[in-house]
């Protein structure tokens, strides 16, 4: 049995064909944190950099809640590992989010999470250190912007794929 609007005390219609139509609103909500909830700042620390060393990698786990598809867009402030804003030395490193390689500007569409706990993204970043090694002596560092936004769109795939590069 159905109420007619909001008159409980009202008449009642009868549907005996098993169907219910139910009206839902699900808000678009993107969710995101860095190992555990709450936390939205991550670090790479590379240490101390070994001239001769070879590639030295790091990785953050990075977890989306999502009701939708959603999109992620890096920014960088200096594109590259430098002591600060105006100095010239600068390390070169390489950045990937999802396995995808990302840089400045780099967009990445993802699916909407098929688990209520949201699914995991691995952002990884290495540094070579011969590259380093030819670098002034320093403490050098690079702030990186994740944007998480939702996405218009089909879901797509079972996986994140570049949107920009």
């Amino acid at each position: 049995q159905c109420y007619i609007g909001d008159d409980v005390s009202g008449g009642t219609r009868m549907q005996n064909d098993g169907r219910v139509a139910v009206d839902l609103v699900v808000p678009e909500r993107v969710a995101s944190y860095i190992g555990s909830q709450g936390i939205r700042r991550g670090r790479l620390d590379f240490g101390t950099l070994a001239p001769n060393g070879g590639t030295t990698s790091r990785s953050l786990s990075i977890t989306t809640q999502a009701t939708v598809p959603y999109e992620v867009e890096f920014s960088t402030l200096h594109g590259a590992l430098k002591r600060s804003a105006d100095d010239t030395a600068a390390i070169p490193y390489r950045s990937w989010f999802a396995d995808l390689p990302i840089r400045d500007g780099s967009r990445v569409g993802c699916p909407r999470p098929s688990a209520p706990r949201g699914s995991v993204s691995v952002m990884r970043a290495e540094v070579d250190g011969r590259a380093a090694a030819t670098a002034p002596a320093g403490t050098y560092g690079e702030e990186i912007t994740i944007t998480f936004s939702p996405r218009l769109g089909l879901n797509g795939g079972s996986g994140c794929s570049a949107i920009r590069y």
